[in-house]
């Protein structure tokens, strides 16, 4: 299951930079959406941190 979520916000982030050229499918189907779904939820999640510990409460 998180697995497929990973790939799944891969897909989107892979379809957004490609400006929508390709079907979503074929966004799914590729082969790095995985790691690139890794990548943008750990950078996602240190920026949520950086932003709490500039407001005092991280």
């Amino acid at each position: 299951m998180g697995y497929l979520a990973v790939r799944f916000v891969g897909a989107v982030v892979y379809c957004v930079f490609t400006k929508l050229e390709k079907p979503f499918k074929e966004c799914m189907d590729y082969k790095h959406a995985f790691v690139i779904g890794s990548i943008f939820i750990i950078v996602v999640f240190y920026l949520v941190l950086y932003v709490l510990h500039l407001m005092g409460g991280g």
